[in-house]
């Protein structure tokens, strides 16, 4: 549960374009949040992994948004992602892309679980400007 209150934090601190606007449901983002539990000797293996999937997604797809990775305070192993595109088109042409699929083959053995959410933004605000961690 703390998990998802975290991602649902990180979605205040989404982009600007949506900044204190209601999003109609028809002009809304394709937005996915993902739980993933690794395996405890797998998570800096793929800690390594997603970070590049997530840098390379950002610098080549015009159509991602902001991506998210967190950490449970409590389990460094349970890990959320908080995903946006521009539309279901781009996160079509995500999940298409060689990063994407090279991130899935690498990283298929290191997960206990993995669980996606489609989920509807009702409204998005950012005041801070997300930046990546360090």
């Amino acid at each position: 549960m703390k998990t998802v209150i975290l991602a649902l934090l990180c979605a205040a601190a989404l982009a600007l374009p949506f900044a204190g606007t209601a999003l109609a449901e028809e002009k809304a983002p394709r937005v996915n949040m993902a739980e993933i539990v690794l395996k405890p000797e797998c998570r800096e293996a793929f800690l390594a992994a997603v970070r590049e999937e997530m840098r390379e997604s950002l610098r080549v797809e015009p159509g991602v948004i902001a991506l998210y990775m967190v950490a449970d305070a409590e389990d460094p192993n349970k890990l959320t992602f908080f995903d946006m595109y521009t539309d279901d088109a781009a996160y079509e042409a995500h999940c298409a892309t060689p990063h994407f699929k090279k991130y899935i083959e690498t990283t298929k053995e290191m997960a206990v679980s993995k669980k996606v959410i489609r989920v509807t933004p009702l409204e998005l605000c950012d005041r801070l400007g997300a930046q990546p961690a360090k």
